[in-house]
C-alpha cells in the first residue's frame, strides 16, 4: 500500500503526473481543497474502487444515528469514457485519523491514480 503524493494545481494549468494503482491498495491525505482522479485504461473492463468508512454512525443532535456506507466508485473502462477518468472528493466519514483515506480496488490491473489540491480561488 502506497502513499500517493498531493500535486498542487495552478490556475495557469499543470500536468498532473500518475501513480499506478498497488495491488494491495493506495492512501492520500485527504483534505477541504483535495480530488482525486482515476483513470482505467482498459479498453472494456470497468474497475471497482471502495473507500471504507471509518467514522459511523454518524450522530446529530436532530436525529439518532445515521448508518453511512462504504463509497463503491466504478471507474469505466477507457472506451466508454475517452479517458476522461472519474474525478471525486472524499467526506470526513470516511477519513481516518491523520487525514488519511484508503483506497482498494477489485483490480488494480490499468488504474492510475492523481490526487490533486484545487487552487485558490
Amino acid at each position: 500500500m502506497a502513499l500517493i503524493a498531493t500535486q498542487d494545481i495552478t490556475k495557469a494549468g499543470a500536468a498532473m503526473t500518475y501513480t499506478a494503482a498497488a495491488a494491495a491498495g493506495d492512501t492520500f491525505t485527504n483534505g477541504p481543497d483535495i480530488a482525486v482522479h482515476v483513470l482505467n485504461a482498459n479498453i472494456s473492463v470497468s474497475r471497482t474502487l471502495t473507500i471504507a468508512v471509518v467514522n459511523t454512525p454518524l450522530s446529530t443532535a436532530e436525529s439518532e444515528d445515521i448508518t453511512i456506507s462504504n463509497m463503491v466508485l466504478t471507474i469505466t473502462a477507457y472506451a466508454a469514457t475517452g479517458q476522461l477518468g472519474t474525478w471525486f472528493t472524499v467526506p470526513a466519514t470516511h477519513t481516518a485519523a491523520g487525514n488519511i483515506v484508503t483506497m482498494t480496488y477489485d483490480d488494480e490491473t490499468d488504474l492510475t491514480v492523481a490526487i490533486v489540491r484545487k487552487p485558490n480561488k
